[in-house]
């Protein structure tokens, strides 16, 4: 995501020192103009990162922006003069379409949080997921919400989450590698003496029980 930015402001700065050299004489002054811009760029990478992993449609919005700017000054390129007010009525009701959306959102995260605690939640999408059924339209919408809620907060600690592991991953083994090799193991007779039990207790300090013979 980083080179990504990183790519895309190499490309818009190419623009900027463009509009630079039209509007600056100055050498120096347009230089510092494409370091700071980069440079702000660079600092906000991270949060910008983590806005659009937090918010993947909005993406999709600025993208369409892009494209609408793009096409309309390729048309007028070309001779063709496009209104300035179908681009802003169309940028503004793509913003109230989003908003809209990020408020529908919003309120389906705080109802699945006062309903039931993000464990549950979890639990509850695995166990569809193993047991073969049909999965409706809501999943996806579900499993994001539950994830972007509580950020990088591990829902499972790493014992279960190898547990969850060794579980889906069994019809890939082997009945060899599942059975446990028991060469020592201590018995007891309980047909035996009592003193004789007693002796054999006493003499082995740490005593596995792997079982018991009449």
């Amino acid at each position: 995501m980083v080179t990504q930015i990183v790519v895309l402001d190499a490309i818009f700065s190419l623009d900027s020192v463009i509009t630079a050299v039209g509007m600056v004489d100055h050498l120096l002054v347009m230089m510092a103009a494409v370091v700071i811009a980069i440079s702000l760029m660079l600092m906000a990478s991270k949060p910008l990162t983590q806005f659009v992993n937090s918010h993947p449609t909005i993406v999709i919005l600025c993208l369409s922006f892009l494209l609408m700017i793009g096409f309309s000054l390729v048309a007028e390129g070309f001779g063709f003069v496009i209104p300035k007010g179908y681009l802003y009525a169309a940028i503004g009701f793509s913003v109230m379409i989003e908003a809209l959306n990020q408020l529908a959102i919003f309120n389906r995260r705080r109802f699945l949080s006062a309903n039931q605690t993000l464990r549950q939640r979890t639990t509850e999408a695995v166990m569809r997921l193993l047991s073969g059924q049909k999965e409706d339209a809501e999943l996806d919408a579900e499993t994001a919400s539950m994830l972007v809620d509580h950020g990088n907060q591990q829902i499972f600690n790493p014992q279960e989450r190898r547990m969850i592991e060794r579980v889906l991953n069994l019809n890939q083994r082997t009945v060899s590698s599942i059975m446990t090799s028991r060469h020592d193991i201590e018995h007891i007779d309980l047909n035996a003496p009592e003193d004789e039990i007693r002796q054999l207790l006493g003499a082995k300090s740490a005593y596995a029980a792997g079982g018991y013979r009449r």
